[in-house]
C-alpha cells in the first residue's frame, strides 16, 4: 500500500488548484498569485518572511519580494525587500535559503528594537503582509495579508493574595507580573486590574469577573503593585473578592492572568461567657466592651434581688438615669450562684462613642461597686 504524505498531499492540492485556476484564465501570462505563508511569531527574521508558497499559472517570470510586519497601530516594525526571484510554471515553495535580500529596515520605535533583537514578536496581534511586483513574464502580482496572533510570547501572571488567600488590611497591595516590558505595548495597548465582589458561596472567581460589576478596576497600568485605593467600595471582612489582570487592545481583551479569590479577615468574637468582678475601689485596669454588653458580678454574702446602675464619662457626669432591675444572668441562660451575683448589662441603648468610661453598681443594701470599661 503506497503511503502519502502530508507534505504530497498539500502539493497535490496546490496542482489541483492551478490546474483548475488556469481552465478559466485566457490570459496565463498575468496569473500569479499567493497561496500559502509560513511565519511564526517565535521567530521572526529577514529571511523567515520569504517562506512564502506562489501559484504561477503561466510562464517562468521573475518577481521582487516585499514583506512587511504590522503592530496593532499599523506601525510597521520590519520590511524586508527580496532580490529577483524566479518562478518557474506551477507551484513554486520558495524556501527562505535560496532568497538573497536585498535589504531590511527595523523601525526604531520600542517594538521595532525588539523584535531586532528578540527575533520575535512581541506579545499581541500583527498583521504580515506580502506584496509580489513583477520584473519579467507577469503583467500584474499580487498580495498577501494575514493575522499572527503572538499573545502565547507573553507570560501573565498574578503573584499575591495567592488564590483563596486571606489578607489581613481592607487595602491589600494586589501584585502581578508579567515577561515583557511595559515600553514595547503599542499604542490602545494596555493592562486593566478588576477586582468583583463575589456574590455566591458557589461562584468561582472567574464567573465572577465575567458576570458580576467591578467594585474596583483601573486601567494603563504601569507597574506591577497596584495598591486598592482608600476611595473604592471598601473590602468588608469575612467577604470573599475576585480579581484578574487583562491585557487590552483597541477595547478588546487579548490576555488575562487566571482569576483568583482573596477574603478579608475576620475577627472572631469573643465568647460572651467572661464576668469582671466588680470592686469597691477603682485601679489601673479597665475592662474591654464586646458586643455593647458588660457581664459582672460581685461577691457578697447575700443575693440581692434588686441592683442599681448608672454610666459616668470620665469626667464623672451621669450619662443617664440609674436603671433598675438590670437583666440578670438567669434571664440571658446563664447560671446564678449562691453568693455571687451575675448580671448582663446591656450597652446599646446609651450609644456610647470611643472611649473610657465608669460602670457603678449598687446592691440591694446600697453598697457601690465601680468598673472601669472602654468602648471601641
Amino acid at each position: 500500500m503506497k503511503i502519502i504524505t502530508m507534505k504530497k498531499l498539500y502539493i497535490y492540492r496546490l496542482v489541483i488548484l492551478f490546474a483548475t485556476s488556469a481552465l478559466f484564465h485566457n490570459n496565463v501570462f498575468s496569473q500569479v498569485s499567493i497561496a500559502n505563508t509560513n511565519l511564526y511569531p517565535y521567530n521572526v527574521t529577514p529571511k523567515s518572511m520569504m517562506q512564502i508558497t506562489i501559484i504561477n499559472q503561466g510562464n517562468d517570470a521573475k518577481v521582487r519580494i516585499d514583506a512587511g510586519v504590522y503592530n496593532s497601530s499599523n506601525q510597521e516594525l520590519l520590511h524586508v525587500i527580496s532580490g529577483p526571484v524566479v518562478l518557474k510554471s506551477g507551484v513554486n515553495i520558495i524556501s527562505p535559503a535560496s532568497v538573497i535580500i536585498a535589504s531590511a529596515n527595523y523601525s526604531t520605535s520600542n517594538q521595532g528594537n525588539y523584535l531586532k533583537t528578540k527575533h520575535q514578536l512581541p506579545s499581541g496581534v500583527f498583521t504580515y503582509c506580502v506584496v509580489l511586483t513583477p520584473l519579467e513574464g507577469l503583467e500584474e502580482g499580487d498580495e498577501y495579508c494575514q493575522d499572527i496572533d503572538a499573545v502565547d510570547n507573553e507570560f501573565l501572571y498574578l503573584v499575591y493574595p495567592a488564590d483563596k488567600d486571606t489578607v489581613d488590611t481592607p487595602n491589600p497591595v494586589l501584585s502581578w507580573a508579567h515577561s515583557e516590558p511595559f515600553s514595547i505595548l503599542s499604542e490602545g495597548e494596555f493592562f486593566r486590574i478588576v477586582v468583583v465582589e463575589l456574590n455566591q458561596k458557589d461562584q468561582s472567581a472567574e464567573a465572577g469577573v465575567i458576570a458580576n460589576p467591578p467594585i474596583f478596576i483601573k486601567d494603563f497600568l504601569q507597574k506591577h503593585q497596584v495598591p486598592y485605593p482608600f476611595d473604592a467600595k471598601k473590602l468588608e471582612p469575612g467577604k470573599r473578592y475576585g480579581w484578574q489582570v487583562q491585557k487590552i487592545s483597541k477595547g478588546t481583551v487579548i490576555n488575562k492572568t487566571e482569576a483568583w479569590e482573596f477574603t478579608l479577615y475576620k475577627k472572631e468574637e469573643i465568647k460572651e461567657h467572661m464576668f469582671t468582678t466588680l470592686k469597691r475601689k477603682l485601679d489601673g485596669g479597665f475592662y474591654h466592651v464586646y458586643n455593647e454588653k458588660i457581664y459582672f458580678k460581685f461577691d457578697e454574702k447575700y443575693v440581692s434581688s434588686v441592683v442599681k446602675c448608672q454610666i459616668l464619662n470620665e469626667k464623672r457626669e451621669v450619662l443617664k438615669p440609674e436603671l433598675d432591675n438590670v437583666k440578670n444572668s438567669s434571664e440571658n441562660g446563664m447560671t446564678k450562684s449562691t453568693g455571687y451575683n451575675q448580671y448582663v448589662f446591656d450597652l446599646s441603648g446609651y450609644k456610647l462613642e470611643t472611649g473610657f468610661y465608669i460602670l457603678e453598681v449598687y446592691n440591694g443594701k446600697n453598697e457601690k461597686f465601680q468598673l472601669k470599661f472602654y468602648v471601641e
